[in-house]
């Protein structure tokens, strides 16, 4: 009885160590920034148990937007909800607000830019952001005219959105006096 109980009770402990393990399959969830400074993804990567339910969110920087999705899945959906069924890669691409304002200057001078009315000395700015230009001539010189847009009006705002190019054009002043004269004394030697 001794003997046929001690095997019984192997058997029950058997089976209670089989039933407590847990041998459900576990994927994997790797993740791609494009470009890296472009944002955050959570999670950003990690091991879970199959069919577990998980909300994936992109998260840009300042100055860049979510675009979307691709690798295991595509999509335009922030955040993201993923079955881990299988291994899973994602990339998450967010797209760069700013954009560039180049300055060909022409002449003696500067422009000065300003945001929002503070001197700024940036070249990159936030699409839909006003920057207002002002012309500035260096001694000697006066401002003739914004070649690119053609006016004369100086400032004058733009507002980003696209990549941008400004000319400015200044010229040189030249401020020439004729010497006064005593005309009526004057005496011609010649004559």
């Amino acid at each position: 009885c001794v003997i046929s109980c001690m095997k019984h009770l192997w058997l029950i402990l058997f089976i209670i160590i089989l039933g407590s393990c847990d041998e459900r399959i576990e994927y994997s969830l790797i993740t791609t920034v494009i470009p890296p400074e472009g944002g955050i993804v959570n999670p950003s990567s990690g091991t879970y148990k199959e069919n577990a339910d998980l909300s994936v969110t992109a998260t840009p920087d300042s100055t860049y937007v979510f675009s979307g999705w691709s690798g295991s899945v595509t999509s335009n959906d922030n955040p993201l909800s993923l079955t881990m069924d299988v291994n899973k890669e994602l990339s998450v691409e967010f797209i760069s607000t700013m954009r560039s304002l180049k300055l060909n200057i022409f002449g003696e001078g500067l422009v000065e830019k300003r945001v929002d009315g503070n001197l700024v000395n940036d070249s990159l700015f936030v699409v839909g952001q006003t920057i207002e230009l002002t012309a500035v001539p260096e001694k000697d010189w006066v401002f003739d005219k914004w070649i690119y847009p053609e006016t004369s009006i100086n400032p004058i705002s733009v507002t980003i959105s696209k990549d941008t190019t400004l000319q400015v054009k200044f010229m040189r002043y030249f401020n020439y006096k004729i010497p006064s004269h005593d005309w009526e004394n004057y005496s011609m030697p010649w004559l």
